[in-house]
């Protein structure tokens, strides 16, 4: 914001007129580039999130398995090996 102001008595030289247009069109890229420059950003926040939720939720996943798969082994075996089963 400082620097359109500090930038504006320089323009005034040259003429209101192509200043103020100039002004215009430069605002609207302003605008345009920031507005590009936020869904890239966003973009890239979602995208990070989404692969550190799908690490976490793999990383998750996999001792889950692991678990029910040592819970799994000894009933399918004898009784006597089951912990459970024992006490």
């Amino acid at each position: 914001m400082f620097m359109r102001h500090v930038t504006r008595p320089k323009r005034a030289r040259e003429g209101r007129v192509e200043e103020e247009e100039e002004e215009e069109e430069e605002e609207e890229e302003e605008e345009e580039e920031d507005e590009e420059e936020e869904r890239r950003r966003r973009r890239r926040r979602r995208r990070r999130r989404r692969r550190r939720r799908r690490r976490r939720r793999r990383r998750r996943r996999r001792r889950r398995r692991r678990r029910r798969r040592r819970r799994r082994a000894p009933r399918a075996g004898s009784r006597a090996s089951c912990r459970v089963c024992s006490m």
